[in-house]
């Protein structure tokens, strides 16, 4: 499980930074409905530390590290996953297959994490 939640983090992480940095570089910031910048460079940044953490969860170090990662992890994809309104409109849940695969894609890992602590303990005896 702890290399499950390892390779999870690896991956929506990697592909998080990826979608962003694709996105700014093709269609800049203003032409294109994204976050203002400062939040787009903090979820790029965040996103390097999930995949550095799901990188410690492979190697079975850093227990804090993988557990606090993996919650960014999860608050990151419930940001995705939210349809936010302009100025003042409540915000609404997407309906899609994606939605769904995001959300698994941030519960499984910070699941794994907890559910195979020892296995952080044993290594550092």
């Amino acid at each position: 499980m702890r290399t499950a939640a390892g390779l999870l983090m690896v991956f929506f992480g990697m592909t998080t930074v990826l979608i962003y940095v694709a996105t700014l570089s093709h269609y800049g910031l203003p032409d294109y409905d994204l976050p203002p910048l400062p939040l787009t460079l903090f979820i790029i940044d965040s996103t390097v530390f999930v995949a550095t953490g799901g990188v410690l969860c492979l190697t079975r170090r850093y227990w804090k590290v993988c557990f606090g990662s993996a919650l960014l992890l999860l608050l990151i994809m419930i940001y995705w996953m939210i349809d936010w309104k302009p100025l003042g409109g409540y915000p609404e849940i997407k309906d899609s297959v994606f939605v769904i695969l995001v959300g698994i894609g941030g519960i499984l890992p910070i699941i794994f994490v907890c559910l195979r602590k020892r296995e952080w303990s044993e290594s550092q005896a």
